[in-house]
């Protein structure tokens, strides 16, 4: 259906805008890359192979954006294509995770290198969260603040006036 289609089209353009978002897009980007090298690090782990892992990594991430990508390089892989070479053609993979694909289809240790990228991925998700938890916790304070200043206000103050008046 023409419909069907157009719907993941703007589906892959809006993962793919999320991406770009300053903040929250780093954070989305980071926990994908987490995903997709927590995936294949495990997979790969039980002897899984490239192709496989790939297409079953695929699924574990919800960007459609990075999936299509993800599903071309399956496709490039079982065309005899190497894994570096199919990834570099894809711009939703960054640049470091291309890079340490290289090192390892080159050492052919390519388990050790996405537990290596599950690792960094982990790390910088884990302070990404930590920064904004702490840039969330005066907002929240001064939220929760307005609201107190706002119950005196609007109830409590009326209920001693109304109290003082009976008296």
């Amino acid at each position: 259906s023409r419909s069907g289609k157009g719907g993941a089209a703007f589906r892959r353009a809006l993962d793919r805008l999320v991406l770009g978002i300053p903040v929250a897009g780093r954070l989305a980007a980071d926990s994908q890359m987490f995903l997709l090298a927590s995936s294949m690090s495990a997979l790969l782990d039980q002897g899984t192979s490239m192709e496989k892992a790939l297409g079953l990594s695929a699924r574990a991430v919800s960007n459609s954006w990075l999936r299509q990508s993800l599903e071309r390089i399956q496709g490039r892989l079982e065309k005899g294509v190497g894994l570096y070479e199919a990834a570099n053609e894809e711009p939703s993979l960054p640049a470091y995770v291309k890079g340490w694909i290289g090192v390892g289809e080159q050492t052919a240790s390519m388990d050790r290198v996405f537990d290596q990228l599950k690792g960094f991925y982990g790390d910088r998700l884990d302070e990404s969260i930590e920064r904004v938890t702490a840039a969330m916790e005066p907002v929240l304070i001064v939220t929760v603040g307005a609201v107190i200043i706002y119950v005196l206000y609007a109830f409590i103050i009326p209920v001693f006036g109304a109290f003082t008046t009976l008296i």
